[in-house]
């Protein structure tokens, strides 16, 4: 599949540290190993009553895809951490009783070994709390069996891919929250439609393993939240409203419970982040306006309220499911560039991100139609008008794919460019379409 090529070659480099990295940890014994790992923080932020705990393990399998690194286009958590994973990954195969040990002992390193007083929402995850490699018996009986807090959170959250979400699975793991039933099992979506989401973000989860992860949640007396993308890497600003759009009145009517909105932002190793800094000058991506040069990549912070207020003028009653956590750099586990309108250093990305933080905190969104006759006052609104314009001429969705894809190949594929490019089969794609 083209875009498993794409993003195998762009994290070839970070690859090849982990290969070292696991080949080296493989010759050492585990106890040694454990006290290498034990060196690493596990990352927790806190904001409006919820703690994410970045819980370090030995990463996303789905990113060790057929034994080389590739993963989902529009993520990228692991490239900083790549030789502790690495380590992490050689001492599961040594000893899963000695990694979920290790593991653990991060999370007390950061929350505390006593028995700490929870937030109201305590996100305690994996990168697939779902998946047995990564999370063994013994991990989950450590974080989630042990009475690790003085008194249960008002909410657990997890996350898990929804191919992991099966009844089996899903099944052993709520017996650890039988005191508790408030827990949200969340999963990526991103995006509606098996071709968006699999052949350009190689996300790998079609429509059919969402719905049934929404049905053998809702069996288990747990709650569906779904991830979902503000900006598709490589569309233009208003295909990505329109695309956000129908996706989250999609998520609504299949019945999930949580509409969790992340607008895209900027990391090293994304499908984006590679536009960024290699294609960033490409003559046919900016006369078409998919390169903006510095912007590359980022959606404006006026798609953001736009694509928030459309999806409020088609159907208000979603917003009592929508869920936007803070936007914020530092609110993130790895580093990344969050939105911006015309330049980052302009007033009015601190006043924006301000208002729509405020806004999700109080659950305000009557205020989205205000918000959005308001930015249009905004200084910067004639260089997002003439940018729209620009985008035009990139055509339909498809369309805009084949000219982004055929740009990706011409940059990283060499001679090659044209015979990888060909396995992108676009024919027949059309937005609203049925896969």
């Amino acid at each position: 599949m083209f875009i498993e090529k794409v993003m195998e070659k762009i994290w070839a480099d970070t690859d090849s540290v982990f290969a070292d990295a696991f080949e080296k940890a493989m010759k050492t014994d585990a106890e040694t190993l454990y006290h290498l790992c034990l060196e690493a923080e596990m990352k927790c932020y806190s904001s409006n009553g919820l703690n994410m705990n970045y819980i370090e393990t030995l990463g996303c399998t789905y990113r060790r895809k057929n034994g080389k690194m590739q993963g989902c286009s529009m993520c990228n958590y692991q490239s900083e951490k790549a030789v502790l994973q690495g380590m992490l990954y050689a001492l599961r195969i040594k000893s899963p009783d000695i990694y979920a040990k290790v593991v653990y002992a991060l999370f007390c390193k950061t929350r505390g070994s006593e028995k700490v007083e929870p937030n109201i929402i305590e996100n305690i995850t994996g990168y697939d709390s779902l998946d047995e490699f990564e999370m063994p018996l013994s991990l989950r009986q450590y974080l989630y069996g042990s009475g690790i807090f003085a008194s249960d959170p008002f909410v657990w959250n997890i996350e898990a891919r929804a191919s992991s979400i099966t009844e089996d699975r899903l099944k052993d793991f709520v017996r650890y929250f039988h005191r508790n039933k408030r827990v949200y099992v969340e999963f990526g979506v991103e995006v509606k439609g098996d071709f968006l989401r699999n052949q350009w973000l190689n996300k790998g989860i079609t429509d059919v393993q969402i719905l049934n992860a929404v049905e053998v949640i809702h069996t288990y007396g747990c709650k569906a939240a779904a991830n979902l993308l503000i900006g598709i890497p490589g569309l233009t600003e208003e295909q990505s409203v329109q695309v956000f759009v129908d996706s989250a009145v999609w998520l609504n009517a299949i019945g999930v419970d949580k509409i969790v909105v992340f607008p895209l932002n900027r990391k090293k190793n994304t499908l984006h982040g590679y536009m960024h800094e290699h294609l960033s000058q490409d003559p046919i991506l900016a006369d078409m306006g998919l390169v903006q040069d510095k912007h590359s990549g980022i959606p404006w912070i006026f798609t953001v309220i736009k694509a928030l207020f459309y999806l409020y003028r088609r159907d208000c009653k979603i917003f009592d499911k929508v869920v936007i956590p803070e936007i914020s750099a530092e609110s993130n586990s790895t580093w990344n560039e969050i939105i911006y309108n015309a330049s980052e250093t302009c007033g009015c990305r601190k006043s924006m991100i301000n208002s729509l933080n405020d806004m999700s905190v109080k659950k305000q969104y009557e205020l989205l139609p205000q918000m959005y006759a308001h930015m249009k006052t905004d200084k910067c609104y004639k260089d997002y008008t003439s940018l729209l314009a620009k985008q035009k001429r990139a055509g339909s969705i498809s369309s805009t794919l084949s000219t982004v894809g055929e740009r990706l190949s011409r940059s990283l594929f060499g001679e090659n460019w044209e015979k990888i490019f060909q396995t992108f089969d676009i024919s027949g794609f059309e937005w609203g379409k049925a896969d």
